[in-house]
């Protein structure tokens, strides 16, 4: 557990933006193939780190600033498709209140969502 403490908190401290902070959560957009061929890799992923979160999370949040704030997930299929992927990296991107991205677990998705 306290090495996902160390990923959340390394995330926190050199992601987070005013409006994320504003609101008392922090938001974490997941992405990956939740459905397709590639599912099984996607799913466990974003099993893992729900279930890191989740704990996290029931043991009152992370300290930012001396201030407790919860995670919350923003889940994205990209159903391990490229075109898929570029589209939801392209939403992601555009969302002002998002501190921190997880995702994706293919090679070619990841290439055409880093061209956005």
């Amino acid at each position: 557990m306290k090495i996902y403490r160390s990923i959340v908190a390394f995330l926190l401290a050199t992601s987070f933006s005013t409006c994320a902070m504003a609101a008392n959560v922090i938001k974490i957009a997941i992405t990956g193939p939740f459905s397709g061929g590639s599912a099984p890799m996607g799913v466990s992923m974003r099993d893992g780190a729900k279930l890191a979160f989740a704990q996290i999370n029931q043991r009152g949040g992370v300290n930012v600033g001396g201030k407790m704030m919860k995670i919350e997930i923003i889940e994205r299929d990209d159903e391990g498709k490229n075109d898929r992927g570029a589209l939801v990296a392209q939403e992601i991107s555009s969302m002002s209140d998002i501190s921190a991205v997880i995702g994706t677990v293919n090679t070619g998705v990841a290439l055409m969502g880093d061209k956005q």
